[in-house]
């Protein structure tokens, strides 16, 4: 059971208030209460007399496993618990929360002691993946660095840029494409932009120009289809477009207008209903719109109504059955009504009324 003056801590962002006057406050005792949260949402009141922080407890954690807390701040308070007050093990929460404490100390997280030891910064990198950021580059070493980024998202902007070698930014983007717009261009090797866009097709915004080849564009836009906007104008062919709608119809629109063919629009709405919105009028048939019904939900109400059979609606209401509200009334069936009601009994309000007493009948 946790005692009186017994030593906790809590990692808070340095945004929220203004340090230095928090630690004035602190040092010199001043009880008078004062707001550092810019929203007031949770009113914060920092000194050596008691905190509260607003209306709820407060999650406080032993000093041995504050290095897992790394993602809530940049600031740690080394907090005593005043007379009285009792921390209370959440078991939910799997930590100890407390209504108020006592601020002893306000310490930069960055600034702290302990990173000059290297074991500190071995064991930190195993209990948080926030670490890098909180390690100064004189203490930041090659094979920390290729560990963090290995394992680890949005680390290699911390990483000091003599040791952003080809092997370290190889493992940052093999985990996590993005990472590579975190490699100055300069350093951006074909090898580096390759492994980033087969990871991730979207990193494709962040290669250089000169490094863009076809097998690269390929590999991107086959990742994800709307990467077609970066590629180079010289590489750009039938096939490339013909990969990228089928990775994502929506990519139909980065193709210009003169260049989208038949065959290039029919498979843009196999994967996309909103494609149909880049369709060039003199491609838009029947066949468009029956593979749209086939392909995807709420298709109908993109087809115009002078195209729309009693056989496109019957295919798109059996695709998705909230489609019957675009049917008009002349081409609606009992066969597809009940096909609708069926499936869903709120599509009853697009029913025509002289079909709506055979569909109340069928669905009870």
């Amino acid at each position: 059971m946790p005692t009186i003056g017994e030593r906790y801590v809590k990692v808070i962002k340095e945004e929220l208030f203004n340090l230095d006057e928090a630690v004035y406050e602190a040092n010199r005792g001043n009880p008078d209460e004062f707001n550092i949260d810019p929203d007031n949402t949770y009113p914060y009141y920092l000194g050596l007399n008691e905190v509260r922080i607003g209306d709820y407890p407060v999650r406080i954690v032993k000093p041995e496993n504050w290095l897992s807390y790394l993602k809530e701040g940049t600031l740690l308070l080394d907090i005593i618990l005043p007379a009285g007050e009792e921390a209370k093990w959440d078991d939910q929460l799997k930590e100890y929360t407390a209504n108020k404490f006592i601020v002893v100390s306000v310490r930069k997280i960055i600034d702290m002691e302990e990173w000059k030891d290297a074991y500190f910064r071995l064991e930190a990198m195993q209990k948080s993946k926030h670490v890098l950021k909180f390690i100064k580059p004189e203490y930041q070493t090659a094979e920390l660095c290729l560990d963090a980024v290995g394992k680890y998202e949005q680390t290699l902007q911390y990483v000091r840029e003599d040791l952003k070698t080809i092997e370290v930014c190889l493992a940052a983007v093999r985990y996590n494409g993005l990472e590579l717009k975190y490699i100055n261009e300069d350093r951006q090797t074909y090898e580096i932009c390759l492994a980033a866009v087969k990871e991730y097709g979207h990193t494709l915004k962040y290669v250089r120009k000169d490094l863009q080849t076809y097998e690269l564009c390929s590999a991107a836009v086959k990742d994800y289809g709307e990467t077609l906007a970066f590629v180079r104008e010289d590489l750009k062919t039938t096939d490339l477009y013909l990969t990228a709608v089928r990775a994502n119809g929506y990519s139909l629109q980065y193709i210009r207008e003169d260049l989208r063919s038949y065959e290039i629009c029919l498979a843009a709405v196999k994967d996309c209903v909103s494609a149909i919105n880049f369709i060039p009028k003199e491609h838009q048939c029947l066949e468009i719109y029956t593979t749209l019904a086939n392909s995807n939900g709420w298709s109908l109400k993109y087809v115009d109504e002078d195209l729309r059979t009693e056989e496109l609606c019957l295919i798109a209401v059996q695709k998705d059955s909230s489609d019957l509200m675009f049917v008009p009334y002349n081409l609606q069936s009992e066969e597809m009504c009940l096909i609708a009601v069926r499936h869903d009994k709120n599509t009853l309000q697009f029913v025509r009324e002289d079909l709506k007493e055979v569909c109340i009948n069928a669905i009870g």
